[in-house]
């Protein structure tokens, strides 16, 4: 018995036969500790003196003082929150440092996973490929020519046969692994844990991160796992966690192409932003969520970043306040949103700001032959960019018209649609739109330019005058008579049967059709 005994205590410390079992290595477990904590610590900073529940290295104002990084230490973390068994048989390798548990050395993680631990290395070379035993859980060793472990990372994915990690020093998650490629991190080591378990399930949850958090802009970017080259729907929450009462919920499509993107993620339109909402500027803090949709089962993902906070001060931008006509022309004809558009202000800012004509009823939408984007107000014709579009709710709006480029070119320009909406409200419950004067347009402009003299060149005088709207429908008619001259129109404008805007004259003879265009403003 005493040598059976002796037998297999030799056995648990001869390199490679310190095997462990499946059920203490949950690969799960590995990739979500590694996903919870790739860019916090695991403890509040302050001043730390403990060890629970392990060490963070890497900055001295969170925890120890740097000792030239966290990566081993981070895997090492990562790897026991797996079940995997401490790393502190001792003799220099597996050290234990410093709270019992740990290995901070790139190098000597390495070597101690390979000599107390089991672990299978699947060999090094210059940015070798993953192996095809490589899953999640397992370790990629960034190592100089001479095979020093300089970096250690924790795969969190393998896709296609091509590895994703994670790692501390510099902050990465589900990073494709060749991103390391200079001399010092060249040479790529695989170390496999032929151990381990899975949960019962295929699905990989959504991962990204909400990166930016500020008075103007709320932007991240989001990728499902399991098809990365798919963009997904992202769900904010605003003043609240996903369930919670009170939360305001903002539903966005992960499409936005963005060039860091590219080389991080492996595919460049995962972007997502939303213009910070208007209705936040109450000088209140502001606590925001944000979650990927899994394409397979529909769960919404905590994105890393979150939460996030913002503290905002009401400013209004520069420009006219013009009377917003009606409930109907707000809600169903613009699709304005008070969340998101409108700024809450007093009655004496309010009053502070000019007042220019009113907001046009309904958007009227043009269009040219290259597929640019105008709008029709108050006779000017004004550039809508691609990139306010959506912030405009324009894209699911069919543009009335399409123009061609000299058309264009024959219309006076009012001031380009500004990037987004921007409504405030006083006392009495009135809305107006925030927008560009087109008083210093106009007053730039002729008065013969502004009301487009027509000139009908039929060698009969016209029987009939018929003026349409820009889709052709025919507002009003009158007998032929002289009607060839700006001042002519003018007459009819007064006698309100058309009111600003941009109209098609029609001049009919037994002949012909003479059609010509015809901007009219306030």
């Amino acid at each position: 018995m005493r040598r059976q005994t002796l037998y297999i205590n030799l056995l648990l410390f001869i390199p490679g036969f310190f095997f462990m079992s499946s059920a203490e290595y949950n690969i799960d477990d590995v990739v979500s500790y590694a996903q919870k904590y790739w860019e916090t610590p695991n403890h509040e900073c302050g001043d730390y003196i403990d060890c629970t529940p392990w060490s963070y290295w890497g900055t001295s104002y969170c925890g120890y003082a740097s000792h030239g990084g966290d990566c081993a230490n981070f895997v090492s973390q990562c790897i026991l929150e797996g079940g995997h068994k401490d790393l502190n048989q001792g003799d220099g390798i597996c050290r234990g440092y410093p709270c019992g548990r740990e290995e901070i050395g790139a190098d000597k993680l390495q070597k101690c996973l390979k000599t107390y631990h089991g672990w299978t290395d699947l060999g090094i070379g210059y940015m070798l490929p993953p192996p095809p035993e490589i899953r999640p859980g397992d370790v990629l060793m960034y190592s100089n020519e001479y095979g020093t472990g300089t970096h250690a990372t924790v795969v969190v994915r393998v896709t296609d046969g091509v590895a994703y990690i994670a790692a501390h020093s510099s902050s990465q998650y589900d990073r494709i692994y060749t991103y390391l490629t200079d001399s010092e991190h060249c040479y790529y080591r695989w170390l496999h844990n032929p151990g381990g378990s899975v949960n019962d399930t295929d699905n990989a949850p959504p991962v990204g991160r909400l990166e930016t958090v500020d008075c103007q802009i709320l932007r991240g970017w989001a990728q499902d796992r399991n098809d990365d080259q798919r963009s997904i729907e992202v769900q904010l929450y605003i003043g609240g966690q996903k369930g919670s009462s009170g939360a305001v919920m903002v539903q966005l499509t992960a499409n936005e192409s963005r060039q860091y993107l590219c080389d991080l993620r492996g595919y460049c339109s995962l972007g997502f932003s939303l213009p910070t909402p208007y209705s936040l500027m109450d000088n209140t803090e502001h606590v925001i969520y944000a979650y990927g949709l899994d394409t397979r089962d529909s769960s919404a993902v905590l994105l890393n970043g979150c939460p996030a906070t913002i503290t905002c001060a009401p400013e209004i931008p520069d420009g006219v306040k013009r009377t917003i006509v009606s409930v109907q022309s707000r809600k169903e004809l613009w699709h304005f949103d008070d969340f998101q558009d409108r700024i809450p202000v007093n009655d004496s800012m309010l009053n502070s700001i000019k007042e220019g004509p009113d907001w046009e009823e309904r958007p009227q939408l043009v269009k040219t032959d290259g597929d640019s984007l105008w709008i029709l107000d108050k006779g000017f014709l004004r550039h809508v960019s691609d990139s306010s579009i959506k912030n405009w709710r324009f894209g699911s709006l069919i543009p009335e018209t399409t123009w061609t480029a000299e058309e264009i070119a024959s219309v006076v320009k009012g001031p380009s649609f500004r990037a987004r909406p921007c409504i405030v409200t006083g006392s009495d419950s009135v809305y107006y739109m925030i927008d560009d004067s087109l008083s210093q347009v106009s007053s730039s402009v002729s008065d013969r330019a502004r009301r487009k003299s027509i000139t009908f060149t039929s060698a009969k005088p016209a029987e009939e005058f018929i003026i349409c709207d820009i889709k052709g429908r025919i507002i009003t008619r009158f007998s032929g008579n002289s009607m060839s001259t700006g001042s002519d129109l003018n007459r009819i404008r007064t006698r309100g049967k058309v009111g600003p805007g941009v109209y098609l004259v029609v001049g009919k003879t037994r002949e012909k059709r003479d059609v010509k265009k015809w901007v009219l403003e306030k």
